[in-house]
This record gives C-alpha cells, sequence and structure tokens, in this order.
C-alpha cells in the first residue's frame, strides 16, 4: 500500500482519476507577507536584522491517503 500526497494543491490533484491528497500554502497571504516584509525593510535600510515570518500550510486530504 502506498499513500501519495502533493505539495502544491494545483487543479489536477483534485480532478484527478483518484483525487491527491496535498498541502494548500495559502498564495495570498505569502505574497502579502512577502510584500509586508519588503516594505519594512526599504524603510529600514540601516537595520541588519533579519525577519522571520511563517505562514501555516494546511493539509487537504482526499483519496490517495484514505
Amino acid at each position: 500500500d502506498y499513500n501519495i500526497i502533493g505539495f502544491d494543491d494545483s487543479s489536477i490533484s483534485r480532478e484527478a482519476l483518484i483525487p491527491i491528497t496535498t498541502i494548500h500554502q495559502n498564495i495570498d497571504t505569502l505574497s502579502h507577507a512577502a510584500m509586508e516584509l519588503l516594505v519594512d525593510q526599504i524603510q529600514n535600510k540601516k537595520s541588519k536584522q533579519l525577519i522571520h515570518r511563517q505562514v501555516e500550510p494546511s493539509l487537504i486530504i482526499r483519496q490517495t491517503t484514505h
């Protein structure tokens, strides 16, 4: 027995003959966070502090892991 898990929640994972379990990453949240970090870096050019932001992905369970 095998379990198959995708990593990008592409449309093909939903439309496959057997829908594929996948990891969904919220692109809107990721891009918003990236833009906030970029603006902060531009405004604070002298700061050398690295800032990390984590955006939690979600697991979309479909038929390949039942």
